[in-house]
């Protein structure tokens, strides 16, 4: 995955309204990543990023933030509220983890403190289809499978 890759990926799948917000919402997340990652998950996470966000992961302090920190830190690196950063995060964190191999997701999904999991798998994405819509149907049933931050409502 490239950097630019990855805004793109935000505007699409989040519905950032331009690059800049996009990149203000990675680095906030990766900077507090860094924060919450025990130095050798993200050292490891680190080698998978695309430049420049391997850096800004490694400047945390690696000190084991947890759930409700970690949104804290992401909203006040962005300078949103509580509820978007959450959105900021969840975002951030499934547009990165459909790009780590399994074993790091796994290993990754075990590290963080619940409120922050996201699936350990690649969220999936509903292809397009033209007819009758059984394929958006089967992935809005994959989305709404993925863990919710506690106090998040579901789509339902």
């Amino acid at each position: 995955m490239s950097y630019d890759s990855l805004l793109n990926d935000l505007i699409q799948r989040a519905g950032f309204p331009s690059r800049e917000e996009a990149s203000t919402a990675v680095h906030g997340v990766v900077d507090a990543l860094g924060d919450a990652l025990a130095p050798d998950d993200a050292a490891a996470l680190a080698e998978a990023l695309p430049p420049p966000l391997g850096s800004v992961l490694m400047r945390g302090s690696q000190s084991g933030l947890g759930g409700d920190g970690f949104y804290d830190r992401v909203g006040a690196r962005a300078d949103v509220g509580p509820d978007v950063a959450q959105h900021h995060a969840r975002a951030v964190l499934e547009a990165i983890a459909q790009d780590l191999p399994a074993p790091l997701r796994q290993r990754l999904a075990g590290a963080l403190p619940n409120a922050m999991n996201v699936a350990p798998a690649p969220p999936t994405r509903a292809p397009r289809t033209r007819g009758n819509g059984k394929a958006r149907a089967s992935a809005s049933r994959a989305a709404a499978a993925i863990p919710r931050p506690a106090g998040e409502p579901s789509d339902k």
